[in-house]
């Protein structure tokens, strides 16, 4: 860990403008859209990037971001200029720019499982179990009996 807080440390902080910063939106009734976003840099010149920090390899952050990217622009009405994950274990980088068409399909997959999930607990059959393409790059797996099962049934 004393590691990982140095490399942290010497990571640039030009525009820094807040930490964990919570985010709710409520799109429809009944659906809360609940983030929390790493880092907020901004500029000035442009509109803010959203930055999460991993302590592992990156994996797949992309889903993760864009609903983070998703939740600041339905709370703030603001869509972010750059959304980022970084590897504070290894340096990597991961980029997009997010735009209304591209935050327009990801409202879209998120309506999908809200009611897909409505569905379901009107059914009352159990939720099949699946893990995400995040589960696997997850340090916490080996703990978690949700990741761990939803995992075991995807592989």
């Amino acid at each position: 860990m004393g590691s990982l807080y140095e490399r942290f440390c010497r990571f640039p902080s030009d525009g820094f403008e807040s930490a964990e910063v919570s985010l709710e939106a409520e799109p429809a009734d009944g659906v809360l859209l609940i983030g929390k976003i790493d880092a907020v840099f901004n500029d000035g010149s442009q509109a803010p990037l959203l930055r999460d920090w991993k302590t592992g390899s990156l994996g797949e952050p992309m889903d993760q971001l864009m609903f983070y990217a998703l939740v600041w622009a339905l709370a703030r009405s603001e869509v972010p200029g750059v959304i980022e994950a970084v590897s504070l274990q290894t340096g990597e980088r991961m980029r997009s720019q997010p735009t209304v068409a591209t935050l327009t399909q990801v409202a879209a997959q998120v309506a999908e499982l809200v009611t897909a999930v409505r569905q379901n607990w009107a059914s009352g059959e159990a939720a099949q179990l699946r893990g995400g393409p995040w589960c696997r790059y997850c340090p916490l797996l080996p703990d978690c009996p949700e990741g761990s099962v939803a995992f075991a049934v995807n592989e």
